[in-house]
């Protein structure tokens, strides 16, 4: 969530992309091998390629131009309360963010 490391991923995205990635949004970044940062860039790639098609996300009463997003029809952890595992997720302030994510599938 380190926007001086890479900035523009909003906050839903990050905690998609971290899920696929099965990555621990509290790990430090010099603790994760450069196979899982490659991880993390594909699964990223995929998010916001499919986030674009679908319009984008629509949680609340955001619209643009063309109506609502429907990227929120995919999201796998953002304010949910399961994983797609079917998991517990865990809230937890992360950059001075709300982050949700699975203690189980991201270590």
């Amino acid at each position: 969530m380190d926007q001086r490391i890479i900035a523009g991923i909003g906050n839903i995205y990050a905690q998609e992309a971290l899920y696929h990635a099965k990555i621990n949004p509290q790990r430090k970044i010099q603790e994760i091998s450069k196979e899982k940062l490659a991880l993390l860039h594909t699964k990223l790639q995929k998010i916001l390629t499919l986030a674009i098609r679908k319009n984008g996300t629509t949680v609340s009463n955001y619209n643009h131009l063309d109506g609502k997003g429907d990227f929120q029809d995919f999201l796998a952890v953002y304010q949910k309360v399961f994983c797609p595992q079917k998991h517990s997720l865990k809230r937890i302030i992360v950059g001075g963010r709300g982050t949700y994510y699975c203690p189980r599938c991201q270590r």
